[in-house]
């Protein structure tokens, strides 16, 4: 077990990996506010001297020359999609010399990096948890447009019970305060083992094309719900800790009268609730699962 003292004396065993995808910054409203929080956050990190490794599935030229001036070196991404990127980068971040801990993120959350970074690794680098999830508080879903707040909150509690009720069908432990687990917060930080690592670059997809627009596994699933999903059904220690953090003040704005963004919220919630029971039914082994395993992606 290593033992910490400083944030000072953590830095050499974090790593920190993310994805961007701003193609049409700074030139559309949306990519302009999400790439500018984007930019503040990669500052902030290089303030910590934290090492970060990114990236990118086609931001704009003037985005990249951006983050590039800041002294980052950027992967281009060689398969599209979220998870894929995020797969690329957590590749990368995996392989820095000493890192005990990898932070897995999306590059608008400025709050996270600056408030609430620092409690949670802890609890990784002295082997204290296999996977840390981030747990919004009160506060914080009130700084979110109120129907994502609505919809996250309802989508934590019926994913709860889904795998509350696969444990219960395995015979399995329930895990304690499995119910206050934030599952629709993006951020993860997890130990820098291959057991866990693997979790993260395993790949489901739908086994039927008719079906790929239902799941959509590449798009969210893969990498940011389903190496949860599956730790807490093997086992793995997975603990939950509180965060003040507080949602971009610009990015609500953009976000919480547009029909797009509430369409999109909409779709999201159908296809991670149906891609959880498909997830769920195949660790079961139940030939009915619409979704099935296609290997291990270290990209």
């Amino acid at each position: 077990m290593t033992k910490i003292s400083s944030f000072s004396s953590m830095k050499d065993y974090i790593s920190l990996a993310t994805a961007t995808f701003y193609p049409s910054w700074p030139f559309d409203k949306s990519d302009k506010v999400r790439g500018d929080l984007a930019i503040e956050t990669l500052k902030a990190i290089k303030q910590m001297g934290l090492s970060l490794y990114i990236s990118d599935g086609g931001s704009s030229e003037g985005f990249l020359t951006k983050i590039s001036s800041l002294g980052y070196k950027i992967y281009t991404q060689k398969k599209g999609g979220l998870s894929a990127g995020r797969r690329q980068a957590l590749t990368q971040a995996s392989l820095k010399k000493d890192s005990l801990a990898i932070v897995l993120f999306e590059p608008e959350k400025v709050s996270f990096i600056k408030e609430c970074l620092i409690k949670l690794v802890q609890s990784i680098i002295e082997s204290q948890a296999d996977m840390v999830i981030p747990k919004r508080d009160e506060e914080s879903f009130l700084s979110y447009p109120y129907y994502q707040a609505s919809s996250e909150r309802l989508l934590n509690s019926l994913m709860a019970s889904m795998i509350i009720n696969a444990l219960k069908k395995k015979g399995g432990a329930i895990p304690k305060k499995i119910n206050e687990i934030d599952f629709l917060f993006g951020p993860k930080i997890i130990s820098n083992k291959p057991h866990i690592l693997d979790l993260f670059m395993d790949k489901y997809a739908s086994k039927n094309l008719s079906d790929e627009k239902k799941f959509q596994c590449e798009v969210w699933a893969n990498a940011l719900f389903f190496p949860l999903f599956v730790a807490l059904y093997k086992g793995s220690k997975v603990i939950s800790l509180p965060v003040s953090y507080f949602h971009p003040k610009s990015q609500t704005l953009v976000e919480k009268s547009n029909p797009l963004f509430i369409r999109k919220r909409e779709h999201q919630f159908k296809t991670l609730l149906d891609a959880t029971k498909e997830l769920l039914l195949l660790l079961e082994n139940n030939p009915k699962s619409r979704i099935k395993y296609t290997g291990r992606f270290y990209e």
